[in-house]
């Protein structure tokens, strides 16, 4: 079974156990591509908390702008004090940052069924649960910076193509398909995106580096996504017949992680390692 449906499968067999379950969370490219703003912003305020609702509003300050229109207020999903992580609710307090992706509905993001009518927007702003893709600001971070190097090469090079997920046509861990382990010498940048055409059988048939590694096996991973993925828009369906956008990060700290590749869509770090 190919690998990433197989975790998914691992990860959802709790779902009996913890109802808030969220989709997406780490894929910059697919993140932007579906967002409607996508930016940094500046906690300033927290107002009109309300306990029938469970929801409350947080006045925000923009701090830059990816894609998008500027937004002052936010209108978050929990309720202070007393948050439901089962129920997918989320606490944001004054003063912190976000790099956050936000779209008019928030329940896109949420894979469960007790939560997913309880994300809808009103319309008026935006609504942040626990499933609204974002990181908190910190100094120094290195998957931070990582980060905002994508969304400025993905907001400079606009584009109407889909990002898509790649799936692993392999069940092999030593298949020459599987980047679980893939060693880059000397990556002049740790980001690639790539142009796909994917025939009727989610193959690659072609293949352009929009923005490559800057390394000399740059042509050789071009060659191995084409020659040994089938390329899916998520876990329960395949891409066929269309041309589509990958984005790949490299993380060489996961050459010893049982789940994580070096080579992965994801800036999450692994939930089992």
């Amino acid at each position: 079974m190919k690998k990433i449906f197989v975790l998914f499968l691992f990860i959802a067999g709790y779902s009996t156990l913890l109802a808030c379950k969220c989709g997406s969370l780490g894929m910059v490219g697919i993140n932007f591509q579906k967002s409607d703003f996508v930016g940094e912003i500046e906690i300033l305020k927290i107002r009109n908390s309300s306990s029938k609702s469970r929801t409350y509003l947080a006045d925000v300050k923009v701090l830059k702008l990816y894609k998008g229109k500027e937004i002052n207020t936010l209108e978050v999903h929990g309720l202070m004090g007393g948050i439901q992580s089962a129920a997918c609710e989320v606490q944001i307090k004054q003063g912190q940052k976000f790099l956050m992706y936000l779209s008019g509905n928030d329940g896109d993001t949420i894979m469960s069924m007790t939560t997913s009518g309880n994300n809808a927007t009103t319309g008026k702003y935006f609504t942040v649960s626990a499933c609204t893709p974002k990181s908190e600001i910190k100094e120094n971070s290195r998957t931070l910076a990582l980060e905002r190097a994508a969304l400025e090469f993905l907001a400079s090079n606009p584009s109407d193509l889909a990002q898509a997920f790649y799936l692993d046509n392999s069940v092999s861990a030593i298949s020459d398909g599987d980047f679980k382990s893939y060693i880059i010498t000397e990556p002049a940048r740790s980001f690639a995106v790539y142009k796909l055409k994917v025939n009727g059988k989610s193959e690659v048939e072609e293949i352009e580096a929009l923005q490559n590694f800057g390394s000399s096996q740059d042509g050789e991973i071009m060659r191995l996504i084409k020659k040994n993925f089938v390329i899916g828009k998520d876990f329960f369906s395949e891409v066929r017949n269309e041309e589509v956008l990958l984005t790949l990060f490299y993380n060489p700290d996961k050459n010893a992680s049982t789940w994580g590749d070096t080579l992965t869509q994801s800036l999450v770090e692994p939930i089992f390692d």
